[in-house]
């Protein structure tokens, strides 16, 4: 974000960040299961992880996009 603030013409041809994924950790142990009984909500889950990774580096550009389907998470957790 702030390389482009600094030279919008070298924006596009700034290096792609690299998504590390840790196999290990709950929500990802989780998911498959998930997946088979309820893909909707895994498929929310992995778009909010994405996009929490997004907002832990710094580059989401809106972070609006994601509440309505945080709120669908929700909704769904207290469902179950």
């Amino acid at each position: 974000r702030m390389m482009k603030l600094v030279d919008q013409a070298q924006a596009d041809q700034l290096p792609k960040q690299k998504l590390e994924i840790n196999p290990e950790h709950p929500i990802f142990k989780d998911l498959l299961a998930l997946n088979s009984n309820n893909p909707k909500l895994a498929q929310l889950i992995v778009e909010q992880v994405f996009d929490n990774a997004l907002i832990a580096a710094d580059i989401l550009d809106s972070p609006r996009t994601m509440l309505s389907r945080m709120n669908e998470i929700l909704e769904n957790c207290v469902k179950q």
